[in-house]
């Protein structure tokens, strides 16, 4: 065998046993500090549906709203005016209405449930109970926070959007109640084979699917209630 021949073997050796590696489970420790298994998050508000929906649209930025402004010919164009601070986290969020393509079906919630067991529950309630449910999404999919996972006994980064779930109370009350879709943290990197390249081993980023928080859902409930609270009489 001569030199050519050998390092040719060694080197598939060495891929072999670096795929080999990356199949491996990546051994660390994530850690949930928040209820297992979260509870539901919900409120009932002593206001209407309509009322509640409007004092949503009023405190949320709408992506109707900036497409309706983009689409504006440039003599009548307005620039749009985020209803948060600059660089605040929920300034990357917009509430997109049921009937937007953007709205996940009941099959993609299905399908992409993963760990998250109480985003089932959501999508087997009936279409007509859902119809004038809202999403609250950050679009660009790349922006995380800090939440109530840890790896490796450090703050994780995490994501996730959230599905608005609206009920009739009693005395024309509204029930509301907050479901996390598609909970995501980003526990650092790890080694495996790209879908997108060679099939050579490679630094990746790795993604989890998580149970759903609590404290991200009780952020958005405050933020309705306080909403609703605001709204003129």
């Amino acid at each position: 065998m001569n030199k050519r021949n050998l390092l040719f073997g060694t080197l598939i050796i060495l891929i072999i046993g670096i795929a080999a590696l990356a199949e491996l489970p990546n051994v660390k420790q994530v850690e949930k500090r928040g209820p297992i298994p979260p509870a539901p998050v919900t409120a009932v508000v002593p206001t209407n549906l309509e009322e509640v929906l409007s004092a949503i649209h009023t405190a949320f930025n709408n992506w109707s709203d900036l497409v309706a402004g983009l689409n504006q010919p440039n003599d009548y164009a307005q620039l749009y005016k985020n209803k948060f601070p600059y660089g605040s986290h929920w300034s990357r969020f917009y509430v997109f209405s049921r009937d937007d393509p953007v709205f996940p079906s009941d099959e993609q919630i299905l399908l992409t449930s993963g760990t998250n067991p109480s985003i089932e529950r959501y999508a087997h309630i009936s279409a007509d109970r859902k119809s004038r449910d809202l999403y609250l999404n950050e679009p660009s999919g790349d922006h995380w926070w800090m939440s109530e996972y840890f790896v490796d006994g450090q703050p994780a980064n995490f994501r996730c959007s959230f599905l608005i779930h609206f009920e009739p109370a009693e005395n024309n009350g509204t029930r509301i109640e907050i479901f996390e879709y598609q909970p995501t943290i980003w526990a650092g990197e790890k080694i495996g084979v790209s879908p997108h390249g060679l099939p050579v081993p490679t630094r990746l980023h790795d993604i989890r699917a998580v149970d759903a928080t609590t404290i991200d859902r009780n952020d958005v409930l405050r933020m309705i209630q306080d909403a609703v609270a605001k709204q003129p009489i």
